[in-house]
């Protein structure tokens, strides 16, 4: 009988070795016969270092990320499954190159300024202390979860976070096979040239840069982001009725051929978003192996975004809320599951009223929401010499939300 893997993800606070792998396999093994699967189980480092003498050397965090194939237990028997164990460090968030645009040719110096603005793409070594928790932040349904590739979607539905937070994921989840991961992500808006077949010479660099990188470190997982992927790949019918079609189409005809010269290296990831797919062309559509919609949220992840802001601004340090002594973000604001366990049938509970806002705010996207509680605070005159109560503040937010905003709702 093959055992299933148990996937552990440890973040340590400098660069780990192969021993501390193995540290952390014993520690575990030594201080638990079984591990909850019906919690986010994390071990995180104790402040008081005589509570846990222990605790792996140079490990900060320990998470328990997932059981593949999933089990309907609430438990896991450590000695029935196989432990795959990643340890990982977070890195700075620097940007290790660029990619200039500077034009070369006849058009070199007349094209100049229009080219040598923004770089054609950037990169990023991962995992990265900016996208720190990122992938845990996230409230989608299950489903979105398991999608890689095409992100489709209304605009604020957080298709590029999602991106970025799968590129982190796979840093940490495949470093056994790709010891580094870079993010490269291709500014679109820099590929485009007001000079005539200049765009699709922009485009054939970029990806000339991004096949060298791919050659070079084929050690290295690359991950290519393209946002606002409409840009670069808009319907070539379309374009043949504008004015400038040819050049438009050429510049089309270069993502697609070099899209196909990619086929040939195993070390590469695309991440595409847009929110205009009805605009782009049939022929990029059909290299995409996965598409995915990401659709506005729904009732129960527009109470968890909402609440996991209102717990932000809790413990921000410009703050506009206050809490009695024997209150904490966590006790008035639950987790959606504990909501419904304990306060459902209160109709006076913070949680409870934010769930009512919650299902009162369709149509209301990711970004939108969580400027919420800013806007009905700013709204209310709340300033951080005359703070609200947590109260106060839901009582602000129901007010907005019943008005339906203009400046919060996308579809208004």
């Amino acid at each position: 009988m093959v055992k299933p893997h148990l996937f552990i993800h440890a973040q340590c606070g400098s660069p780990p070795d192969s021993e501390t792998t193995q540290v952390i396999r014993e520690w575990l093994l030594r201080k638990f016969s079984t591990l909850p699967l019906t919690l986010d189980a994390t071990f995180t480092r104790p402040k008081d270092s005589e509570e846990e003498s222990d605790f792996p050397t140079s490990v900060e965090v320990i998470h328990i990320n997932e059981l593949q194939p999933k089990s309907t237990d609430p438990g896991i028997n450590l000695s029935d499954v196989v432990l795959d164990l990643r340890t990982y460090y977070l890195r700075d968030a620097n940007v290790l190159d660029t990619l200039p645009s500077e034009s070369t040719g006849e058009h070199a110096a007349s094209a100049k300024e229009d080219c040598q603005g923004p770089s054609l793409f950037t990169t990023t070594l991962l995992p990265c202390q900016l996208l720190h928790d990122s992938w845990s932040q996230l409230v989608f349904e299950p489903a979105v979860h398991d999608s890689t590739f095409f992100t489709l979607g209304r605009l604020g539905t957080g298709k590029t976070t999602l991106c970025k937070a799968l590129a982190q994921k796979l840093s940490i989840r495949y470093n056994a096979v790709y010891p580094r991961t870079k993010l490269v992500e291709v500014d679109c808006h820099a590929l485009y040239s007001k000079f005539f077949s200049e765009s699709a010479r922009l485009v054939g660099k970029a990806f000339e840069g991004i096949r060298k990188m791919l050659g070079e470190e084929q050690e290295t997982l690359i991950c290519i982001l393209i946002d606002e992927i409409e840009s670069m790949a808009g319907s070539r019918d379309v374009n043949e009725g504008s004015n400038e079609p040819k050049d438009a189409m050429r510049a089309v005809n270069a993502l697609l051929t070099a899209l196909d010269s990619l086929k040939h290296y195993p070390n590469f990831i695309i991440f595409c978003t847009s929110n205009l797919v009805r605009a782009m062309d049939p022929a990029f559509l059909d290299r995409i192996d996965i598409k995915t919609y990401v659709p506005l949220p729904t009732p129960q992840t527009r109470y968890e975004i909402l609440r996991r802001r209102y717990i932000d601004l809790a413990i921000s340090a410009f703050t506009f809320l206050s809490f009695d002594c024997d209150e904490t973000p966590d006790t008035l604001l639950p987790a959606y599951s504990s909501m419904l366990l304990r306060h459902v049938h209160d109709p006076s509970h913070p949680s409870t009223r934010l769930w009512a806002v919650a299902k009162q705010a369709e149509g209301f996207s990711v970004r939108s929401l969580q400027r919420l509680p800013v806007v009905s605070l700013s709204a209310s005159g709340s300033y951080a010499e005359d703070k609200l109560s947590v109260r106060e503040a839901l009582g602000a937010l129901e007010e907005v939300v019943q008005k339906g905003s203009a400046v919060v709702s996308d579809h208004q």
